[in-house]
């Protein structure tokens, strides 16, 4: 399935403020088009690509109604990083989104990843660094991810995520905050995306009262997954396929639609 319209449901259904987002693999030329179809009515986004290279990228999607400025972030080698400040009505908070590859040489990464804590742990703004690290921090006897998190509480920060986040089990996928702040609660796990599940938390802030609309969804997370193979096995696309290119195309464009709409129909809800 799309996965610009997998994000765009998850947004819905999970009623979320913000998506941040990794590995988007999008690229100056397409990406704003590209992030920016993967946002409902009412949302708007703003991602920076990885630059000369294939893969990495990152994003925040977030509600029209808050206002998020990138800032400008030096480069590493070791990692990708967008900063972020937000403005809840009078309240603004600093948002870090990391991508550290797992091809990333840890000390490469501590040294690097040092300089950018330095730099806005002195913020008195509310502080959340969140992010896909690639260290397997649920593992106690791996130390180069023990090492990572007593970095992490060096700079005053405690890692809230508690489950795995990844499909094989391991917990990548980490938020980060200051334990003075009080600011982050209720984080789990949710939706898998990819091979990476969701994960959500609840910031204190006010959010500031979004206009009522309407959108349009599907609820993917309902289909029966074995009906729907079945109908798509069924389709004249392998039954009856067409004896040219154009076809083909025809009966695959037309056969799936019909079937995603079978099972899992558009829908109008009120946000």
């Amino acid at each position: 399935l799309n996965k610009c319209e997998l994000i765009s449901n998850h947004l819905i259904d999970a009623r979320l403020d913000l998506l941040a987002v990794t590995e988007t693999w999008l690229n100056s030329d397409i990406g704003d088009s590209t992030i920016k179809a993967a946002c409902p009515d009412g949302y708007t986004a703003v991602q920076l690509p990885r630059l000369n290279r294939k893969g990495g990228g990152l994003a925040l999607i977030h509600k029209s109604s808050i206002e998020a400025k990138r800032l400008p972030v030096t480069i590493h080698e070791a990692y990708e990083c967008m900063d972020l400040l937000l403005c809840f009505r009078s309240q603004r908070v600093r948002l870090l989104i990391i991508y550290r590859p797992p091809s990333s040489l840890p000390s490469r990464f501590f040294d690097e990843f040092s300089l950018t804590m330095e730099a806005v742990c002195s913020t008195r703004d509310k502080l959340v660094v969140v992010g896909d690290f690639n260290f397997h921090v649920d593992l106690v006897e791996n130390s180069v991810a023990q090492s990572f998190l007593g970095l992490m509480e060096a700079f005053g920060l405690t890692q809230c995520v508690a489950s795995p986040t990844h499909i094989k089990g391991h917990t990548l996928d980490l938020v980060f905050t200051r334990d003075v702040d009080n600011f982050v609660s209720h984080t789990c796990v949710s939706s898998l995306i990819s091979d990476h599940y969701a994960v959500q938390c609840r910031l204190a802030v006010r959010t500031p009262r979004w206009p009522i609309g309407r959108t349009l969804f599907r609820s993917f997370k309902s289909i029966d997954s074995d009906l729907f193979v079945a109908d798509l096995i069924g389709l004249d696309l392998f039954t009856d396929p067409a004896t040219t290119i154009d076809g083909l195309i025809d009966q695959y464009n037309v056969g799936v639609s019909q079937v995603i709409d079978k099972h899992a129909p558009l829908k109008e809800k009120l946000m």
